[in-house]
């Protein structure tokens, strides 16, 4: 049995004690389609993925699965908070979205941006 179950990006203490880090989760939804969730939606929501994986017959977990390709475990219950459907990767995402902040913190943001 494999339960392989990519998550979203979830505002943890872990996460949000970098200053950098903080910026970026709580503002992640200024670009479309991504999205920063909170840790009890992350942690119940995985938590039924999971149990999914071990008890559901034609769940891809299941060691009698046939799989195309390794990677299809990953596939399957992929839940990745806009990252994978976004034209920007994480980094650019993220640098404008650090940028953006400070020039609204500052008050030097158009209102195109805002």
């Amino acid at each position: 049995l494999v339960s392989i179950t990519n998550g979203p990006a979830a505002k943890t203490d872990s996460v949000m004690h970098s200053p950098t880090m903080k910026v970026i989760m709580l503002n992640m939804e200024v670009v479309k389609p991504l999205i920063a969730h909170e840790p009890e939606t992350v942690q119940a929501l995985m938590t039924l993925i999971f149990i999914r994986d071990i008890s559901s017959p034609s769940a891809l977990a299941r060691p009698s699965a046939k799989l195309g390709h390794p990677m299809e475990l990953f596939h399957e219950n992929a839940w990745d908070g806009g990252l994978w459907r976004s034209p920007y990767n994480l980094e650019s995402a993220g640098t404008f979205i650090f940028i953006r902040h400070y020039l609204r913190l500052y008050g030097a943001i158009p209102i195109l941006l805002a």
